[in-house]
């Protein structure tokens, strides 16, 4: 089985993370494949479910991203650290990617990364989602991947690509343990997009974490507040990139990346570490424990 669209529920395989990222390379599946697993009826109608619920009540989100007036995107990526937290039903915590192009009335956005969200994908690890959204002002289209891998443990790295195919113009999701062991895992069709047919506008790097009720927030990235001096005790992103017209994953300019956050410090933050060096490069930290943030 080629690499599928992503419009819907994209199957993969569940197993563990070191399945993943060692039996794999034991045990490859054929030359364009993707290891799948079977959607569950169970899936369905989670995703189905949220699909209907309405916004949540209470979201925030922490971010970076280059700002340089005018410049065009063609994807981006990034490394980042998984950690599996304690999230009620009625709550979601993301550690994620968005690609956005926009106008004054018009929107296009795509956001990747990974979702800890137990009311839709039930289990108790994090998987990979993807979601593509639409918008014109007076109407809304999108949808939710949420049948992806769980991830088995407590933290590690995951490298994950969304970028625009220069011939159809579709844009691919790749995943793996590095940039050099990722696949294709899937696209978005060129054809349900107006804004991003031809580029992007901003490639961001953070969190969204949001709740169905007026209760406390939930923690993002591990759990805790950002701090430069131990990356074990906190959450990053690393080897944050954008993809060039030519195709190719391009540091960000770290003079021009803005930190944004949309809550009280105490809650959530984010810090811009710069050009780390090694095989860090470009990095961000971030997280929070959440609760009542107001």
């Amino acid at each position: 089985m080629s690499p599928r669209s992503i419009l819907g529920e994209t199957k993969s395989k569940s197993v563990s993370a070191s399945s993943i990222f060692h039996g794999l390379q034991r045990e490859r599946c054929p030359s364009g494949t993707v290891p799948i697993r079977r959607i569950t009826r169970e899936d369905l109608v989670n995703v189905k479910f949220f699909a209907k619920k309405v916004e949540p009540i209470m979201q925030t989100s922490v971010s970076a991203e280059e700002v340089i007036l005018g410049k065009k995107y063609f994807g981006g990526s990034a490394s980042m650290s998984i950690h599996n937290l304690t999230v009620d039903p009625d709550q979601f915590s993301t550690s994620q990617i968005w690609i956005v192009n926009s106008t004054r009335d018009e929107m296009n956005g795509i956001q990747f990364g990974i979702m800890k969200n137990p009311s839709v994908v039930g289990g108790n690890f994090p998987r990979l989602f993807g979601f593509w959204i639409v918008t014109n002002g007076h109407q809304v289209a999108g949808c939710y991947n949420m049948a992806c891998q769980e991830y088995g443990q407590r933290s590690y790295d995951v490298h994950i690509r969304v970028y625009r195919a220069q011939g159809n113009g579709h844009w691919w999701l790749r995943m793996g343990a590095t940039a050099e062991m990722s696949e294709d895992v899937g696209y978005w069709p060129n054809e349900i997009f107006t804004l991003l047919r031809s580029s992007a506008s901003v490639v961001r790097y953070g969190g969204i974490v949001g709740s169905m009720s007026q209760a406390s927030t939930p923690p993002m990235g591990n759990g805790f507040l950002p701090q430069l001096q131990d990356s074990d005790t906190t959450a990053y992103m690393k080897l944050m990139k954008y993809v060039n017209e030519a195709g190719a994953s391009v540091d960000l300019d770290s003079y021009s990346v803005r930190t944004m956050n949309g809550t009280v410090p105490q809650c959530y933050n984010i810090m811009f570490a710069g050009q780390i060096g090694g095989d860090w490069r470009n990095t961000i930290v971030y997280g929070g424990p959440g609760g009542y943030c107001n």
